[in-house]
């Protein structure tokens, strides 16, 4: 139930800008979800993504600090991996990411909750 993603396509944006959502922007937002495995090395898989991709040339590995006991201290992405994310995010296609949070310090990562329930100005 997308009802205020459909309010504020239909309602809120012109016909020429939603026109310009479904035909231009969208299929931007899906290439840059679709590259996600390309832009992460197989040694730092994202949780819930479907895996076992042959390693590319082209991947960037994430900068990760550890701390003496083996946890995070810090993390580095690039500006291409967090673009990646962000749309599978604004498309919900890391499942139940909406709903859980079993990865302990990382909150839920999905537009979902956005996009359902009814549109308001101050949510929209």
């Amino acid at each position: 139930n997308l009802t205020t993603l459909g309010y504020f396509l239909h309602r809120v944006l012109s016909s020429e800008e939603e026109s310009k959502f479904w035909n231009h922007n969208l299929p931007k937002i899906v290439a840059w979800a679709a590259q996600v495995e390309a832009l992460f090395a197989p040694s730092h898989i994202v949780p819930y993504l479907p895996s076992g991709v042959a390693e590319p040339s082209n991947h960037t590995k994430l900068k990760v600090q550890l701390l003496e006991d083996g946890r995070i201290l810090h993390l580095s992405f690039s500006r291409s991996q967090v673009a990646s994310l962000l749309c599978h995010a604004f498309l919900g296609t890391i499942p139940d990411r909406d709903k859980i949070d079993d990865l302990q310090g990382f909150a839920p990562f999905s537009f979902v909750q956005l996009f359902t329930g009814e549109y308001s100005e101050d949510r929209g």
